[in-house]
């Protein structure tokens, strides 16, 4: 369990804590339209009260998700929330006096997108989030009906020390990523330079022009994105001629004006396996996640492309 946040009154009375279950069998996790929804399990600790006291009643809690290095700057990769309420217990003899525990969970609401810039932030590590929790506490006062109590005004608690700090076994999440099918669909963001030198200026100008087509979508977007491709690909050419390494004899005009679009496509898988050939002959620290990201991204589309 993490470190569990206490719920304490307006007098700073401790009533229970809330605590987030590191170590959970699975993560329960399900695709929606436009993203997933991840379940956190949770366990609400209650201290009984002596019966005819306020019984204590929480809910309405909500987390902001913040995820990056252990001391460098945090983002913002998402919020969860949970919508029921708990209450408490009592106790008629004071040697039973104790505790009563209820298990709940947090729903993490987000997008592929939002999942695809954590990726890149854990970057095959540990799963860890720091998390800006706030809950609300009421407590249900007796009347003179035996199953009817009256809600108090809410008192609304957070972690005493700031945000805290909650972790999984890399397994468990990996096992939900598959759950969810999103490690098929390639979760990567590639980031761009902000500000290209004014060389790059046309080269960029067809990555934009490529991005808006691609946005549009339809047979017309489609072909307006692979344009801007081509755009930006032949700027960057004249900027940097490509050095295919030795023994590459370019075919001629006529050759190349032959070939159908599924032999381009060969040629691009080809020089692919090349590039991947270099891997078992080479050290590991020869290569760095953006290699690992053209080379399983490419080969993903090349697949999606050919529909086996």
């Amino acid at each position: 369990m993490a470190q569990p946040i206490e719920i304490r009154s307006y007098g700073d009375t401790y009533v229970g804590s809330v605590a987030f279950n590191e170590s959970p069998q699975r993560l329960h996790a399900e695709r929606t339209a436009d993203g997933f929804r991840l379940q956190i399990p949770i366990t609400i600790s209650f201290k009984l009260v002596p019966r005819g006291e306020p019984m204590p009643f929480v809910g309405n809690f909500h987390g902001l998700i913040y995820a990056g290095e252990d001391q460098g700057p945090k983002m913002q990769i998402g919020e969860m929330r949970m919508e029921s309420w708990h209450k408490g217990g009592f106790y008629d003899n004071p040697e039973h006096a104790g505790k009563y525990d209820r298990e709940d969970s947090m729903t993490w609401s987000g997008s592929l997108a939002q999942l695809a810039v954590y990726e890149r932030i854990r970057n095959g590590r540990q799963p860890k989030f720091d998390i800006r929790f706030t809950g609300e506490l009421c407590f249900l006062l007796p009347t003179n009906h035996q199953y009817h109590y009256v809600r108090s005004e809410p008192n609304y608690f957070h972690h005493r020390y700031g945000d805290m700090r909650v972790s999984y076994l890399k397994e468990t999440w990996v096992e939900m990523l598959r759950g969810l099918g999103v490690v098929e669909n390639v979760l990567v963001e590639v980031p761009l330079p902000g500000s290209p030198s004014p060389d790059w200026d046309e080269v960029w100008r067809g990555l934009v022009d490529a991005r808006n087509a691609f946005e549009q979508g339809g047979s017309t977007g489609w072909k307006g994105c692979v344009t801007g491709v081509r755009l930006a690909l032949e700027k960057w050419q004249k900027l940097e001629p490509e050095d295919k390494g030795p023994g590459w004899v370019p075919p001629s005009v006529t050759d190349r004006q032959a070939r159908t679009k599924k032999q381009r496509l060969d040629n691009l898988r080809w020089h692919l396996l090349q590039v991947a050939h270099l891997g078992a002959h080479t050290g590991a620290d020869d290569w760095t996640r953006e290699d690992a990201q053209l080379m399983l991204s490419t080969l993903s589309v090349l697949l999606a492309e050919r529909r086996p």
